[in-house]
C-alpha cells in the first residue's frame, strides 16, 4: 500500500514539472499547451487536498480502532475459573462478574455474563446460559 506522505510528495513534484513545462519557449508559445498545464495544475491541487483530507480520515479512524481495542482489551488480566473467565485482582484471584467463554475464546470479546435471578447467566451477545456456579 502506498504512503500518503510519499502520495503527497510525488504530487508536489508532479505539480513542480507542470510549473517548469511552462518555462520551456516551444509551449510557453502555444496557448493550447498553456491550457493543458494549467488544467494539469487544477488537477493535481485536487488531487492533493483529496490525499490530505483522507490523510485526516485515516488519522481518526486510526484513533478510533486504538480507544475500541483497549476497550475490549482493557489492559486486566483474565483468569479461568470455574468454566468461565474473570478479571483477576492483584492476588491472582477471580473478581467481578464472569465474562462470557464461547464469546471470550471465539471472538476475544469481553462480554459480560448477566444474571437471569434463577442461578443462571446470560450472555446478552450470543445467547449462551451457563449456571452461576458451573461444575468444577
Amino acid at each position: 500500500m502506498t504512503d500518503i506522505s510519499s502520495l503527497l510528495t510525488s504530487l508536489t513534484t508532479a505539480g513542480t514539472v507542470a510549473k517548469s513545462l511552462l518555462d520551456i519557449k516551444s509551449i510557453a508559445d502555444s496557448a493550447e499547451a498553456k491550457m493543458a498545464i494549467a488544467d494539469l495544475q487544477i488537477a493535481l491541487v485536487d488531487t492533493k487536498t483529496q490525499v490530505a483530507d483522507l490523510k485526516t480520515v485515516l488519522l481518526v479512524k486510526d484513533e478510533q480502532i486504538h480507544t475500541l481495542t483497549e476497550k475490549l482489551t482493557d489492559g486486566s488480566t483474565l483468569l479461568r475459573h470455574n468454566e468461565m473467565y474473570f478479571k483477576s485482582d492483584d492476588g491472582g484471584n477471580p473478581t467481578g462478574d464472569p465474562l462470557c467463554p464461547r464469546c471470550y475464546e471465539a471472538a476475544s470479546l469481553r462480554v459480560y455474563l448477566v444474571s437471569d435471578g434463577d442461578g443462571y447467566v446470560k450472555c446478552h451477545n450470543c445467547e449462551k446460559v451457563y449456571s452461576r456456579i458451573p461444575n468444577p
